[in-house]
């Protein structure tokens, strides 16, 4: 007896997905149980790296939100719009407080030494500390570069 070949490639692309969603939460547990970021220099070109990094944008991804009516919204406009007023909303100045009166009531703890110490401009053996506590593969700073090309490049910098 055959069967449908849109079967079969439905099953194998729903077996993938089950696959990668396993491997990824077993991933999740090594890196959980070991502390370390076993990517950092690994194998990036993979096939499993690959239908991983799809199926974390497919999980990632806001399909749809609830409206202040409590219906379903779906159109990206729509929901562009509900995020943009959720956040003014949430960040918009409240005029019943008055910050003067709060500030008033909050201990100073700095003394002037002390701000006069963080006020000082940053020494080569600062900035050198700072960078080596850097992740050397962690997010590109906005020149694109990361981190390991000024640890690796640090004495000619």
């Amino acid at each position: 007896m055959l069967t449908d070949p849109t079967e079969n490639r439905d099953t194998i692309k729903r077996l993938y997905n089950r696959m990668d969603e396993l491997l990824y939460r077993e991933e999740m547990m090594w890196l959980q149980r070991s502390r370390i970021s076993w990517l950092r220099e690994g194998d990036r070109n993979t096939g499993f790296f690959h239908r991983k990094a799809t199926w974390r944008s497919k999980k990632n991804k806001i399909r749809r939100l609830i409206s202040e009516d409590n219906r379903y919204v779906e159109n990206k406009g729509e929901m562009e719009a509900m995020a943009t007023k959720f956040f003014q909303d949430l960040y918009m100045k409240d005029a019943s407080i008055r910050p003067k009166s709060i500030a008033s009531m909050i201990e100073t703890r700095l003394t002037q030494d002390m701000n006069e110490t963080l006020c000082k401009p940053f020494t080569d053996e600062e900035i050198s500390d700072a960078l080596f506590q850097i992740g050397p593969l962690k997010a590109p700073g906005p020149d694109g570069f990361p981190a390991r090309f000024f640890q690796r490049n640090w004495e000619v910098l």
